[in-house]
């Protein structure tokens, strides 16, 4: 039987060759955020001064198809699109950082998401949230922490399941 070792983004972020496939999925982040971004200006600008995709495409200088194909989704947008996008909708320009993003410890993204949840909305919410998968449902009642049947860490801190 032939083995080889496993490799992980974590691992290959700062090597000198990373590959092909790593790459796609941080240029793919990368292009999510940018649009997440843009798209949360214009509805914002949208619910608050009126504007439409029409008037941010004669304030770029852009045909309306061509606006619409660029809001409907991420794509490979160039600087100086997102640029327009933005100075266009709300007068902004991009404030650019980078992070590592493998620099802090892995946590129990569960729980902690759990946690952000309860404070937010309080004892009850979304079952399936804290359980990881994402889905809508009626309660958080049956996975509080400090149940009795559920694992806990060495901390005391409950295991979601």
């Amino acid at each position: 039987m032939f083995t080889s070792a496993r490799i992980t983004i974590a691992s290959e972020v700062g090597q000198k060759t990373v590959s092909a496939g790593t790459r796609a999925y941080f240029q793919g982040r990368l292009r999510t955020r940018l649009y997440n971004l843009v798209l949360s200006r214009f509805r914002a600008a949208a619910e608050n001064d009126g504007l439409t995709r029409a008037e941010l495409a004669r304030r770029i200088g852009r045909q309306p198809a061509v606006l619409t194909r660029l809001l409907n989704g991420p794509g490979n947008w160039t600087i100086d699109t997102i640029s327009d996008l933005l100075l266009g909708i709300s007068g902004e320009e991009l404030d650019a950082t980078a992070t590592k993003p493998f620099a802090t410890p892995p946590k129990n993204s569960n729980y902690a998401d759990y946690q952000k949840i309860q404070e937010i909305f309080g004892a009850t919410s979304n079952s399936n949230l804290a359980n990881g998968i994402g889905y809508p449902t009626a309660s958080l009642q049956t996975h509080l922490p400090n149940k009795p049947d559920q694992p806990k860490y060495k901390d005391g801190v409950t295991k979601c399941r």
